[in-house]
């Protein structure tokens, strides 16, 4: 008896001792009304919401340099506790790069009550990149440097995204919904929150240790099934390949060897673990490969909301290479561009986390979980204006807003009735922009493109 006390007595105390650190926090509340949002003028020309979610880079690490954006303060450097040495952020002229360690524990580290000096520290304490002749392809590319979270890329690499933001809508205060990683960023792109779970890390000493750290199905509701229960088209595209990382985010410089599809789950495709999608046929023939977004672009039958998701090969996740993804993305924008659905679409780009690269500025404190560190993002369209910096703040959750405000939706939670609608990336007034297709190569298009002229209807 008293063996079986002092063993529930050691449990009790290890919990206790553990609280501060426990990952399932009270969950995020819902809307504050059950009322839908009520649309705007000019929404009703918008048809088709394409969101394309690419892989782990900061805002600084791509756009840190570009004129007029929110970039790398002049003569900010970082301790570098190994070396001993202060480093400052510096261009990194390979396409490829090691990247930093991004989960719950590592975003906090990194922000480190914002002084956002975290990153090298963090990057030193990742697990290690693979050995044998990985290791070595990696170190003759120079994506081996442990220093290179603080480094950043411009023109010179990504030239296409800098010309989306030259010719449409660069958003220079888009933070990741919570400080964490891939699968959480991805649910809150869905539903606006992920029921208090943000990372498996010491999830033994939680209520989910059962199910090894990540919940095997997922009850809360997501858009998709305000969508359907608004009879509002959707597709969750998927592109075949291997997963975009591990599950373990504090790997650097491992590839996935898990094959991604459409319907399996994974952290950038959660849908398959809600039983509302899944034990519905008419919404689980929604996931499909990307091969059908070209088909459906070429024919006009793009969906009303619909997600693009990378392969490890075209991610961007690191050490996946800048040029490969940005080729990529540029195809995807093509054939919308060249769709009949163009006129009356929009297209945002995005990247789920920040995957330990540095960025300056400090999120701001929202709730328990978030936000997370700043990330790239773009917005493309006919309406969009030309070369435009919104500074507003905004999360995944505005793209849900804006969905709800187009569609007559219910908000889910008080984070998506909350958030800011973008809407100031827009201008109806303009008559239809007509596409500009850019090099979908490696190489891209030389920046700067020329502006196009501007029509208005007044």
């Amino acid at each position: 008896m008293k063996k079986r006390l002092w063993v529930g007595g050691l449990s009790v105390l290890l919990v206790v001792l553990a609280l501060p650190f426990m990952t399932h926090n009270p969950r995020v509340r819902g809307p504050s009304s059950q009322s839908p949002l009520a649309s705007k003028p000019g929404l009703e020309r918008l048809q088709h919401f394409v969101f394309i979610m690419q892989e782990n880079r900061s805002f600084d690490h791509y756009f840190g340099t570009y004129p007029g954006a929110d970039g790398i303060p002049p003569g900010v450097m970082l301790f570098d506790p190994t070396t001993k040495e202060w480093v400052a952020p510096f261009h990194n002229p390979s396409e490829f790069d090691r990247g930093g360690p991004h989960d719950w524990d590592n975003a906090w580290n990194d922000i480190d009550g914002g002084k956002m000096d975290g990153f090298l520290a963090e990057s030193y304490a990742a697990k290690q990149i693979d050995a044998g002749e990985r290791y070595t392809r990696l170190k003759s590319v120079g994506a081996t440097n442990v220093q290179a979270v603080l480094c950043w890329h411009d023109q010179r690499e990504i030239p296409n995204y800098w010309n989306y933001a030259h010719l449409y809508a660069l958003q220079d205060r888009m933070f990741e919904p919570v400080a964490s990683y891939s699968l959480i960023a991805h649910l809150y792109m869905l539903a606006a929150q992920s029921d208090g779970f943000v990372t498996p890390k010491l999830s033994w000493l939680t209520w989910r240790w059962w199910h090894g750290g990540t919940p095997r199905r997922f009850t809360f509701t997501q858009i998709t099934d305000r969508l359907f229960g608004g009879t509002i088209d959707w597709k969750y595209y998927v592109t075949t390949g291997t997963q975009p990382d591990t599950d373990d985010a504090h790997i650097v410089g491992s590839d996935s060897k898990t094959k991604q599809q459409p319907l399996r789950f994974s952290h950038w495709n959660p849908l398959p673990r809600f039983p509302s999608v899944m034990n519905n046929p008419a919404q689980r023939r929604r996931l499909v490969e990307t091969a059908e977004f070209y088909k459906d672009c070429k024919a006009g039958t793009l969906p009303q909301v619909c997600w693009v998701i990378p392969s490890a090969e075209v991610s961007e996740h690191p050490p996946n290479s800048v040029r490969d993804g940005m080729a990529y993305v540029t195809g995807l924008i093509n054939a919308a561009m060249q769709s009949p659905c163009w006129t009356n679409s929009v297209i945002f780009l995005c990247w789920d986390d920040w995957g330990g690269f540095y960025d300056h500025v400090p999120p701001p404190k929202l709730d328990t979980y978030g936000y997370g560190i700043r990330v790239p993002s773009l917005v493309i369209g006919p309406y969009i204006k030309q070369g435009y910096i919104d500074h507003q703040t905004h999360s995944f959750e505005s793209w849900l807003h804006l969905l709800e405000e187009r569609f007559g939706l219910v908000p889910m939670t008080a984070r998506d009735e909350n958030a800011d609608d973008m809407l100031e990336c827009f201008d109806f007034s303009q008559k239809p922009r007509l596409p500009v297709l850019l090099s979908a190569t490696r190489e891209g298009s030389p920046y700067p493109q020329p502006l196009q002229t501007i029509e208005h209807d007044h």
